[in-house]
């Protein structure tokens, strides 16, 4: 299967192998998560075909090893992994180690170019279950030079059932015939099955039966990317699998969890929100605690004609949810009205004790947008890259590039008032803030009358009421604010 994903370790795999060092000592340094989240791409790593993770400097000479299928990757718990070195190997000196050499694979050599230079590690009585199960690898060749340390990680089930959006006819589940909404797929799934969805646009409409909202159901996890003419293949750049919710009013979401575990994984996707008043791509609560990641994540456009607010979120956690969510870009969405006098958009919102672990994402605020309005009451429009809310939520904010975003009001007939923040935390919220690279956004805001004020405000990081939080080595810019008429104002925390 190729299936050209992340680079790095997922975060819960990291942690795990930090843990294993001690006894591990082949598995040598992991990558460092600190390097600039905008040097690569969250979906593919800005690495093709077969996955090579180098951990540590090989000897001059030494041999290399690559890997398939490629890391991170859905397997079936009965699944061969592939080594290719690239010259003649010492089958005798091979060396394994993480959660899958406790599996005790059966290791057959076997020859490609080079003689004894191939090796599958075939289980022997089945990979056991779970997501992000480490596995390293390193080699020895007839020479005695060691290969470098192979660092992945996968996730492992005990079926798969398919989906393809194209397909018409009988529909039983099967790569030949698979069913064309994600919905029947999760149905027809038990608890330890993936679900594998080709390219194509797959619509949600929370109120329409025609197009169900894709409502997760825990252990059941969700892959997107792969070719429709051949499953073997995962591209998730080239085979965008859409989520599109296409709710037009009330509370419209694309994807919606309730007590999902983290035994639930969604990668691969592009997720889009509605154009209802409040619109949401991934919404969260009940304890919910999926996986997400490897998405690009689209709060979408209310513009609803008569309401007088309007709001979009690329993710909403609450009732004590924690969901880890990394390696994903965000946007808050783009909350656009010429009568709504109060728009925003949250790149992610945190409330009622939600406590998500978000890492590794590049996160956009949002660009709430009023225009020509004739309201006789103050408009305002606000973006947020993350918005923790009362109510104890202790999100875990690492290593992400934020902004803020850009709000927008013009051509107002009174006061317009227009703000962004890169993190804002309200009282009785706890985040955990560190290595992030922050910035305020770009607020701007111009009133047509002469006598009424308008003004922006932008700040990378602002703290409001009796919140407790800490924030440690970040790099925060207040953001670049912008008005036609009397106030703007920046702030770095």
């Amino acid at each position: 299967m190729t299936c050209p994903m992340h680079s790095k370790p997922s975060m819960i795999a990291q942690q795990v192998a930090e843990r294993r060092l001690i006894l591990l000592p082949l598995v040598g340094a992991l990558f460092s998560c600190a390097s600039d989240v905008l040097d690569q791409d969250p979906l593919t790593g800005g690495h093709e075909g077969l996955t090579r993770v180098e951990t540590e400097r090989r000897e001059p000479n030494g041999p290399t090893g690559e890997i398939s299928p490629d890391d991170g990757s859905p397997l079936l718990v009965t699944q061969a992994i592939t080594i290719v070195f690239d010259e003649e190997m010492d089958p005798s000196a091979l060396t394994l180690g993480g959660d899958l050499a406790e599996d005790n694979p059966a290791a057959i050599w076997s020859s490609t170019v080079y003689r004894n230079d191939t090796v599958r590690l075939m289980p022997r009585n089945g990979w056991r279950r779970g997501n992000d199960r480490l596995l390293t690898v390193r080699g020895v060749n007839r020479e005695g030079e060691p290969s470098d340390t192979v660092v992945t990680s996968f996730c492992f089930f005990l079926g798969f059932i398919y989906v393809d959006a194209a397909h018409t006819g009988i529909e039983l589940g099967t790569q030949i015939r698979p069913y064309n909404t994600i919905q029947e797929g999760i149905d027809a799934s038990s608890p330890g099955w993936g679900v594998l969805v080709t390219g194509g646009l797959y619509s949600a409409d929370f109120g329409s039966t025609g197009f169900p909202v894709v409502t997760l159901a825990d252990d059941v996890s969700l892959f997107g990317g792969f070719n429709p003419n051949d499953w073997d293949v995962r591209d998730p750049h080239l085979y965008v699998s859409e989520i599109r919710d296409l709710s037009t009013t009330g509370f419209g979401r694309a994807v919606y969890g309730s007590g999902i575990s983290d035994n639930t994984v969604i990668d691969g996707f592009t997720i889009v929100g509605g154009q209802s008043e409040t619109s949401v791509a991934i919404f969260n609560e009940s304890h919910s605690s999926p996986i997400i990641r490897h998405n690009r994540i689209d709060g979408g456009q209310p513009n609803h004609p008569t309401a007088s607010s309007l709001r979009s979120y690329g993710i909403l956690n609450e009732g004590a949810s924690s969901p880890v969510i990394e390696d994903n870009e965000i946007h808050g969405g783009r909350p656009t009205s010429a009568v709504a006098t109060d728009l925003r958009s949250f790149g992610i919102l945190n409330r009622g004790a939600a406590s998500p672990v978000i890492g590794r994402n590049n996160i956009f605020g949002g660009e709430p947008s009023v225009t020509n309005n004739t309201a006789t009451t103050a408009v305002g429009a606000v973006s947020y890259g993350i918005l923790n809310e009362t109510l104890d939520t202790a999100a875990s904010i690492r290593e992400n590039q934020i902004h803020g975003g850009r709000p927008f009001a013009f051509g107002m007939h009174h006061r317009a008032a227009v703000s962004s923040y890169g993190i804002r935390s309200y009282s009785t919220s706890s985040p955990s803030i560190a290595g992030n690279h922050i910035f305020g956004g770009n607020p701007r805001a111009e009133s047509s009358a002469v006598d009424q004020l308008a003004y922006s405000r932008s700040a990378g990081v602002a703290i409001v009421g009796g919140t407790t939080l800490t924030i440690v080595h970040n790099r925060i810019t207040g953001g670049h604010p912008r008005s036609k008429s009397h106030a703007y104002w920046a702030e770095g925390c």
